[in-house]
């Protein structure tokens, strides 16, 4: 899963969240540099993506993305479950999209002296752009795809994309779906009772 899931699995613990939200820049298992509430996100993060990385629906719809990504299907498959997150929000969350972010970047810009310097060099691109707001249109979603490729190893291929939700929209929601409810009733749910 994308940024938006990352940090919604992690509940209400804002510490939690800001590990989660960093993990990704986070390399090896010693941890000891950040305080328990970040390690706690650190590993819920590893847990969420090894969970998604071996599910039958992720691994069903990376095939759809692997003839023009390749080995990177995974990052788009990532990058569509939160756009779909983000265009629903409403029937996840009960604050809109706009004031979960407006309370998120608070919550990470408060952290932002402890984040690895990957984080740090994104963090003014995350607010300013809003980007799990940016996610919620299939118009922001193509952007970020095709800004993706200038920074990373992800294939320019954003035309696929577009073609293939066109194609399979209603396909990929209810995938979304199925596998939505399975990623919060293992990670959502535990977080939070």
């Amino acid at each position: 899963m994308n940024y938006l899931a990352h940090l919604y699995l992690s509940g209400e613990n804002n510490e939690v969240k800001v590990g989660n939200f960093i993990a990704d820049a986070v390399k090896g298992r010693n941890l000891s540099k950040y305080p328990e509430g970040l390690q706690n996100g650190i590993k819920l993060h590893r847990c969420i993506d090894d969970f998604t990385d071996q599910h039958p629906i992720v691994l069903d719809v990376n095939k759809i993305f692997a003839p023009a990504y390749k080995k990177y299907a995974g990052i788009v498959t990532d990058m569509i479950f939160d756009h779909f997150l983000a265009s629903n929000w409403q029937k996840f969350h009960e604050q809109t999209l706009s004031e979960y972010v407006d309370e998120v970047n608070e919550v990470l810009l408060s952290w932002f002296y402890i984040m690895p310097r990957r984080i740090q060099l994104m963090m003014p691109f995350w607010v300013k752009h809003r980007w799990p707001e940016i996610y919620s249109s299939p118009d922001g979603l193509i952007r970020a795809l095709n800004g993706m490729p200038r920074y990373t190893s992800l294939p320019p291929r954003s035309d696929f994309v577009q073609e293939v939700l066109k194609k399979e929209q209603s396909g990929l929601q209810r995938a979304f779906n199925d596998f939505f409810v399975a990623l919060s009733q293992e990670f959502y749910d535990a977080e939070n009772n």
